[in-house]
């Protein structure tokens, strides 16, 4: 037992490590370190910025979806230690991310607490990649639609290496995809 909890202790001190190494490089390559649901927020909006290194925590979307329209990348500094929680309801439905343009990149991140079409990530526009992210519990509203993790009706989307469990719908409870005619 003493030898266990030495080695759970040295895991996490090596987590710890590995979390700050991945901040300073971050940091020394001049990509914004965001730390908070505001820096967050502050960080899509500003153009000049199309890198956000998110530190390990959770971040609560409050009453409006984290909108992405334009070119970024959003990673976690240590892929599954990110966690972005709309804390939606059926009384206060929003998305966890709505994205509308732009080359945007999704690396590494935990999306859950969704309820609304395309609770965990909506994509509307835009050539979207996901990669190494967990999308489960989310939902998506009676009334409105579809894909309770994922809904893409317009734009390119690929999903790579993630897994996306536990969401919610009466159609297509994890993805949901809309062909568009050309």
């Amino acid at each position: 037992a003493l030898a266990a909890a030495a080695l759970a202790l040295a895991a996490a001190a090596l987590a710890a490590a590995l979390a700050a190494a991945a901040l300073a490089v971050a940091a020394a390559l001049g990509t914004p370190v965001v730390s908070t649901t505001a820096g967050l927020t502050s960080a899509l909006a500003n153009t000049a910025v199309g890198r956000i290194v998110l530190a390990s925590g959770t971040y609560l979307v409050s009453s409006v979806e984290f909108l992405i329209t334009r070119s970024v990348i959003l990673e976690a500094a240590v892929a599954g230690s990110v966690v972005l929680d709309a804390q939606a309801s059926y009384s206060s439905p929003r998305r966890v991310l709505h994205i509308y343009s732009g080359v945007v990149q999704l690396i590494g991140l935990n999306i859950t607490g969704g309820y609304q079409s395309g609770g965990g990530v909506t994509v509307t526009g835009g050539t979207v990649a996901i990669s190494s992210c967990t999308i489960y519990g989310n939902s998506a509203h009676p009334n409105a639609g579809a894909g309770g993790g994922v809904y893409a009706w317009g734009g390119t989307l690929t999903i790579t290496s993630s897994l996306i469990y536990g969401n919610q719908l009466k159609l297509g409870a994890a993805v949901s995809l809309t062909i568009k005619a050309q």
